[in-house]
């Protein structure tokens, strides 16, 4: 099933100064609770927004909540602002939606309604040059690495027999979709685009696409083990490299950006 993670929905929300502008009320949390964390325990619990319309968050820093969270973003530079007490300050925070199933554009605006009712956040969006990757190609001759081909199918064209007779033909393989499995990222009839998000997410820095590449295509790249012992698994610097072809290389460029005008820490239950 083709799925749009938090990292794209964010570019959807409308551009408001949070605080200053109040949300309908289908877009705010029915009842909310936020109470600090000093457990000291390590990592943090949750399983963000369920089906049945409910966020919950334990142990969360602060600044990871409005970076990722509430905004989508994968970098926590993507959000400036935010007060050296939100770094180390955990909150356990558990929300109730007023319908069952929500979109993420949806979700991203409770929960930045949900900062600016608590936490007094105010915040505008800005563009501003910072540090990031440029997903560029290796060989400047553009061949590409050995897991990524030009696609053979338009998904856009193709009708429903067609995608069906080759999926029942290959019942393993992805077609027309993308998917995280077994520590693979596989797509089929994808723009390189994609890979921005998921990349995003696992590296230090936003990335901005300059490979130049505009067509579809398929791929298979595998994920470095988040668990594995430094140095004893390849980064997603060198699979990249070695399987597509494409490289990450450190510059500096224009991107979005949320600047936090003012947060306080938060009224109580």
């Amino acid at each position: 099933m083709r799925t749009m993670p938090a990292l794209i929905l964010c570019a959807l929300v409308a551009s408001v100064a949070w605080g200053q502008t109040d949300p309908p009320s289908d877009l705010r949390f029915e009842v909310a609770s936020i109470k600090p964390n000093n457990s000291d325990a390590d990592g943090i619990g949750g399983a963000a927004f369920s089906i049945r319309g409910r966020y919950s968050r334990t142990n969360v820093p602060l600044d990871v909540f409005v970076a990722r969270d509430a905004f989508g973003f994968g970098q926590m530079s993507r959000v400036i602002g935010l007060p050296e007490w939100t770094r180390s300050s955990r909150f356990d925070i558990v929300a109730k939606t007023p319908r069952e199933t929500t979109t993420g554009p949806q979700e991203l605006m409770m929960l930045q309604a949900l900062l600016a009712e608590r936490f007094k956040m105010v915040a505008h969006r800005e563009t501003r040059e910072i540090p990031v990757y440029a997903l560029q190609l290796v060989r400047a001759d553009g061949r590409l690495g050995p897991n990524l081909h030009l696609s053979q199918i338009n998904c856009a064209s193709a009708d429903s027999d067609t995608l069906a007779a080759l999926r029942a033909a290959s019942p393993t393989r992805v077609v027309c979709a993308w998917t995280i499995y077994a520590g693979k990222f596989i797509a089929s009839s994808e723009r390189v685009q994609l890979l921005v998000p998921q990349l995003s997410a696992r590296v230090d820095r936003p990335i901005v696409n300059q490979t130049g590449l505009s067509a579809l295509f398929d791929w298979e790249l595998e994920w470095p083990d988040p668990n594995a012992e430094p140095g004893a698994a390849p980064s997603i610097f060198t699979t990249l490299r070695e399987q597509l072809g494409l490289k990450l290389e450190p510059t500096r460029a224009a991107v979005g950006v949320v600047v936090i005008d003012h947060i306080e820490r938060p009224t109580p239950d």
